[in-house]
């Protein structure tokens, strides 16, 4: 039996119509189309199916039972969906959560542990450990016969991006008995041991920028994890040299997209100004233009990191936290900062 795992869909994630429509194309155009050719009738999402904790918008929660839940409806195919953090209203519990409030009857939801049989193979569905659930959860899974693991874990040691790693969270010796470790939470996709961080379908901010984004097949007969590519992507870098302008990617996906532009050369303006102008008909979703001739500021030294210097304060730190892959939450990091600022402000 083939299994297609899905995880960290973040519905209404940046509040972004711009992420939604990529999100539902990518539902749509790649994840549904792939599983009805390969003839594939059951998905597991491995959680954070949401994104708010608190508040879900009407609108995206019909986005999402349209695009996600119905075409598996309409081809017959099973939806299992483990409950992650982000689905969660309260920290220390899974009662209260917007997936049992959103999913229509039909499709099965996993707020506790349990074992479930797909196919000839049993599998552990751990859904996201908390403060009420931890102990019974952990007995479950040192009691557990089952080979194979899906779950929405936070585990020490393993890469939540390209370049940070996790300190905080439970030690993978945990899970050493299962031959197979599936696990959302952490968008970047990477493997250590038994255990596969899937990642997410897309990318959500520069921070993952040009990190694959896709999706898995699992097959329960023979234990192999396949990788299904999304070949969209949202974010792009064009460098403007020399009067050209070179694009990181298929001219096409620009429409739409988020762009920097980075530019190293514009000695001749009448060259400069006639490739704005050809931009125009691509109706990016934002552009950011990083001119390399004028005086610059660099945070660290990461070249997504490097700010234009005609920016004000307040826009530079809201933007870095925009960009930078934290577990806060953004808006409410946001707010704090700039009230601290306003007050550092009233002080000079």
């Amino acid at each position: 039996m083939k299994i297609a795992l899905l995880t960290d869909t973040h519905y209404e994630i940046r509040s972004s119509q711009t992420i939604l429509k990529a999100t539902n194309d990518f539902l749509n155009k790649v994840f549904y189309p792939y599983l009805i050719e390969h003839d594939i009738k059951q998905i597991v999402h491995l959680g954070d199916l949401f994104d708010k904790r608190r508040a879900i918008d009407t609108y995206y929660a019909a986005s999402m039972r349209e695009n996600f839940v119905q075409p598996a409806i309409n081809n017959r195919i099973k939806i299992d969906i483990i409950l992650g953090n982000h689905d969660v209203y309260f920290k220390n519990t899974n009662t209260v959560n917007s997936v049992e409030m959103m999913i229509p009857n039909g499709v099965e939801i996993h707020r506790e542990p349990t074992t479930k049989r797909f196919g000839d193979t049993e599998i552990f569905l751990c859904p996201w450990i908390n403060a009420e659930n931890k102990s019974d959860t952990i007995t479950a899974i040192k009691k557990s016969t089952a080979q194979v693991l899906f779950g929405h874990l936070e585990l020490v040691g393993f890469k939540f991006d390209k370049t940070n790693i996790a300190e905080h969270g439970m030690n993978s010796e945990l899970f050493e008995n299962f031959d197979v470790v599936c696990s959302g939470h952490y968008h970047h996709k990477s493997s250590k041991g038994n255990i596969h961080y899937l990642g997410s379908h897309m990318q959500f901010t520069w921070a993952d920028y040009d990190d694959p984004r896709g999706f898995h097949i699992f097959d329960t007969d023979t234990r192999e994890l396949e990788f299904i590519e999304n070949p969209n992507r949202l974010f792009h870098k064009l460098t403007y040299e020399n009067g050209e302008l070179m694009v990181d990617g298929d001219v096409d996906s620009l429409d739409g997209a988020f762009v920097k532009i980075i530019i190293d050369d514009r000695t001749n303006e009448e060259q400069f100004n006639n490739m704005l102008d050809g931009l125009k008909r691509f109706g990016f979703s934002d552009v950011k233009f990083i001119d390399q001739t004028q005086e610059q500021m660099l945070i660290g030294d990461d070249e997504d990191l490097i700010l234009d210097s005609t920016e004000d304060s307040k826009s530079i730190m809201t933007r870095y936290i925009d960009e930078v892959d934290m577990a806060v939450n953004k808006d409410h990091l946001k707010k704090t900062m700039l009230q601290l600022y306003d007050l550092a402000m009233e002080t000079v």
